[in-house]
């Protein structure tokens, strides 16, 4: 068989079925591609609405999460801050107290007399609270200056020491200066640099 013969019987085919096959064929073509465009209309539709769920839902979730957040940040910030005031008024009484104790030393020493045993009982009862409201709120590098300090003072009230004004000074600086650190407004140290 030749291609002339194939050709030949294609044609006699496509007349016998007349022009209806072509109709058909036509048509199933047509009709096809109807149903696959409503079809990937039905998809995309459910595939939009299935989106706009999942969006919804996101951004609920990510709503009330940032409220959480919000929440846990301002408790955080209100903890913080209550606990940055209970510092600074611990540590200005610890700086009012020592301040008292060195103008009653001063103005003692300068005379040549000693502190009275009042003085001594007041500045011990001062003393013995605020060891516990710095024992709250201190880091141990604060507790250890003011505790050489305060013993350095001590050994002066009980004649062991000599009350020597730059001593007792570069112990205040000592304790002032860990109090910065722990406040970090300034953690560069102070210095004295007067002449006295």
């Amino acid at each position: 068989m030749t291609a002339s013969d194939f050709a030949a019987i294609a044609f006699y085919l496509l007349s016998s079925v007349g022009g209806s096959a072509i109709i058909f064929f036509a048509l199933s073509s047509w009709l096809g591609k109807i149903w696959a465009q409503r079809i990937m209309d039905q998809e995309r539709a459910k595939h939009e609405r299935d989106l706009a769920e999942l969006r919804s839902k996101l951004e609920h979730q990510t709503q009330t999460n940032l409220k959480a957040l919000e929440t846990d940040l301002a408790i955080f910030k209100e903890h913080h801050l209550r606990g940055l005031n209970d510092k600074l008024a611990t540590y200005r009484m610890a700086v009012d107290l020592v301040s008292d104790i060195l103008g009653d030393f001063d103005k003692a020493y300068d005379n040549g007399q000693l502190l009275s045993p009042e003085k001594v009982d007041a500045h011990n009862r001062q003393r013995m609270r605020l060891y516990g409201y710095l024992a709250m709120v201190a880091s141990q590098d604060i507790m250890d200056a003011q505790d050489r300090l305060i013993d350095h003072l001590l050994l002066i009230v009980g004649k062991q020491e000599e009350y020597v004004w730059r001593e007792v000074r570069a112990l205040v600086l000592d304790l002032i200066n860990e109090i910065r650190k722990d406040l970090k407004f300034d953690t560069a140290p102070i210095a004295y640099n007067g002449k006295l």
